[in-house]
């Protein structure tokens, strides 16, 4: 059997890579592989935080990740009075995935025994946590996730067959029908055009109107979903002070076309999504702050400083890697 393997292990900053390209791949070299990445990615925790800086598009500022996270403790400050965090990443980047599980388990955030949220993860997590990652995200890399945090703090958002067949075959008006798809028909007209714009730039192979339709219901309704489970399980939580904690990639927590649309959109309308009468008088507004990671130079975000300002809060500026494409 003809094996062509090519192995490539490079340390940069904070990233480590291993590319594997192979015509045919027996257990022992898939064995090799797992234990390879696991050994860079512990590797990664060497450079961990080294050359990370946490970028403020709306006034410039800079911080390095743990000054940033020391801010969570001032009383008053964005981070302190957050109620929902939403952590955006590129997909299938290991750095963005060490950089949630620092944040989400720092001692400010634990402590608020926050609820989280993976948008790569499938809601039947309890019976088999490994198995329900679906395959477009590499376990390796978001495996150690589930293997942190409690699960019974865990949800996924993953859309399931049964909820994308009825987006790939509802109009958007009938999808108010689904609890977690109610804020679709909400959102506004520009908010659908600009998705349906980014779907036609990023997949030109695609001239079929109605599939670009479905597709940006699609979109839609991952973004819906993942804030549903956010909102309800913060007003299910019995927490004085109750957080939620977003990992999605970086597209769907863009606060110009994403969750925090529907959060806001939720927020306002409790009475609609059948919640129970014991939750309603927990109905106040909670902040909703976006952390967008990506692996970009400083000078690259001072550039491009008004469109982040429009999508994110804080951008988390990490080495270059080469990160799949987003879901």
């Amino acid at each position: 059997m003809l094996v062509n393997v090519l192995f490539e292990l490079r340390v940069i900053g904070t990233t480590t890579h291993i590319n594997f390209f192979e015509s045919h791949k027996p257990s022992y070299l898939r064995f090799l592989q797992q234990s390879l990445l696991g050994l860079c990615l512990g590797l990664n925790s060497l450079f961990a935080s080294a050359s990370e800086v946490v970028y403020n598009p709306n006034t410039n500022e800079q911080w390095s990740i743990n000054d940033w996270l020391e801010l969570a403790n001032k009383q008053n400050s964005v981070l302190s009075q957050t109620g929902y965090l939403l952590l955006g990443e590129e997909h299938n980047n290991p750095v963005h995935a060490q950089l949630f599980q620092k944040i989400a388990s720092s001692p400010f955030f634990a402590e608020r025994q926050p609820n989280i949220v993976l948008q790569m993860l499938l809601e039947s997590r309890r019976q088999d946590a490994e198995s329900t990652i679906p395959a477009k995200w590499n376990k390796a890399i978001y495996q150690p996730i589930l293997d942190s945090f409690d699960k019974a703090s865990l949800e996924g958002a993953s859309l399931n067959r049964s909820e994308l067949k009825q987006l790939r075959t509802r109009s958007i008006s009938t999808l108010t029908m689904i609890p977690q798809f109610k804020t679709i028909a909400k959102i506004q007209p520009v908010v659908i055009d600009n998705i349906n714009q980014d779907i036609r730039a990023t997949r030109s192979a695609i001239n079929d109107q109605e599939t670009i339709q479905q597709l940006t219901r699609v979109y839609l309704g991952k973004d819906a979903k993942m804030a549903f489970e956010l909102f309800t399980s913060i007003q299910s939580s019995t927490q004085s002070n109750p957080l939620g904690i977003l990992f999605a990639d970086n597209y769907h927590v863009r606060k110009d076309r994403g969750v925090p649309i529907h959060l806001a959109l939720l927020q306002h309308l409790p009475h609609r999504l059948q919640i129970s009468e014991q939750h309603l008088d927990d109905t106040q507004y909670k902040q909703v702050t976006v952390v967008a990671m990506r692996a970009i130079s400083l000078q690259a975000a001072q550039q491009q400083r008004k469109a982040l300002a429009e999508q994110a809060d804080y951008i988390i500026l990490t080495a270059e890697h080469s990160a799949g494409a987003g879901h």
